[in-house]
């Protein structure tokens, strides 16, 4: 078993029923379970799923790019797009949360 601290986790990445967890200090954990075990249990700890592929948490955004339908760079400086089907969603929660 290995424990992770919930707020060093900067981002979850799907790969089929494999995810990867993406930590501070570039740290990364491969599980074999699917990302929508994790958005479960992680959304209720400000993480919000922006892509089917993608979980990440609000706390580790480094910016918001408008473009392109929307996307964001991460405290490990990877930019992930935001689903159109998700940005809704996401723009509220961001209002919410940070204005």
């Amino acid at each position: 078993f290995r424990f992770i601290a919930i707020a060093t986790i900067i981002r979850c990445h799907s790969e089929g029923n494999y995810t990867t967890i993406f930590q501070m200090n570039n740290e990364k954990t491969v599980v074999a379970k699917s990302i929508k075990e994790y958005e479960d249990i992680l959304a209720e700890h400000g993480f919000y799923r922006i892509h089917n592929s993608d979980l990440i948490n609000l706390s580790h955004i480094k910016s918001y790019k408008k473009e392109d339908g929307g996307s964001v760079i991460m405290a490990d400086d990877v930019q992930i797009e935001i689903s159109r089907r998700r940005k809704d969603g996401f723009m509220e929660l961001i209002h919410r949360k940070f204005l």
